[in-house]
This record gives structure tokens, C-alpha cells and sequence, in this order.
């Protein structure tokens, strides 16, 4: 007789539940980073503006907090907007932390920075 192999059923139970929990994590985790993606490409559009148009800090910081509230992100505001003048362009940069509950006292945390140049038409 044929010794018969492959998994138990308890085994492929432990399985379905790990492979379930990491699929409930990556659930959790996403919207952080599509957070971030919008962070980022709302930066990216401010710095190429800023740079067409040779725009002031102040204008700079506006049209950020424009694009952030067309985009409804609440996490960054144009007061967390660092802008560093510097001889070959400016930087724009934004740095933060967000959280998701994962299961009841347990959060997985994330530190987001977004960082863009640009260089002023001659």
C-alpha cells in the first residue's frame, strides 16, 4: 500500500489564516500609501506651477493648500510645507506620520516624506 502525503486539513486552516491576516494588514496599510501618492503628486504639481510661474512662498504654500483640498487629504496642511531656497533651485518638502488600527490595540504607524526641486525658467 501507498503512503499517501500532501497537507492535513489543520494545515491548510493555519494557512488560510495567516494568508488571511496578511491580506487584512495590506488592506489596512493601503489607503496610507495612496495617501502618500497624492501627498506626493499634489507637491509635484505645486513645484512644476512654481516654477512656470515663478510664484512666492506664500503663493507656493496657497496653491498647495488648494490642491490638497481638491484632493481631500487632511493629514498635511501648507503650514507643514518646508520650502528650501538653494543656489542650483528650490525644495519642497512635507514630512508625516499616519496610523491604522490593525486589530484592537494594535497600530501599524508610518513615517511619509515627499520631497520635490525645481528650477526657475531663465
Amino acid at each position: 500500500m501507498r503512503r499517501q502525503a500532501g497537507m492535513t486539513l489543520i494545515g491548510m486552516m493555519m494557512l488560510a489564516a495567516v494568508g488571511g491576516f496578511l491580506a487584512y494588514a495590506a488592506l489596512r496599510v493601503a489607503p496610507l500609501y495612496i495617501e502618500y501618492y497624492t501627498v506626493e503628486s499634489a507637491l509635484q504639481s505645486v513645484a512644476e506651477e512654481a516654477r512656470m510661474e515663478k510664484l512666492s512662498s506664500p503663493e507656493v504654500r496657497t496653491r498647495f493648500d488648494k490642491v490638497l483640498d481638491v484632493n481631500g487629504i487632511t493629514v498635511v496642511s501648507a503650514r507643514d510645507l518646508v520650502i528650501e531656497p538653494g543656489p542650483t533651485g528650490t525644495t519642497l518638502s512635507v514630512s508625516y506620520s499616519k496610523c491604522a488600527p490593525l486589530v484592537h490595540r494594535l497600530k501599524i504607524c508610518g513615517d511619509f516624506e515627499a520631497r520635490r526641486s525645481y528650477q526657475p525658467p531663465e
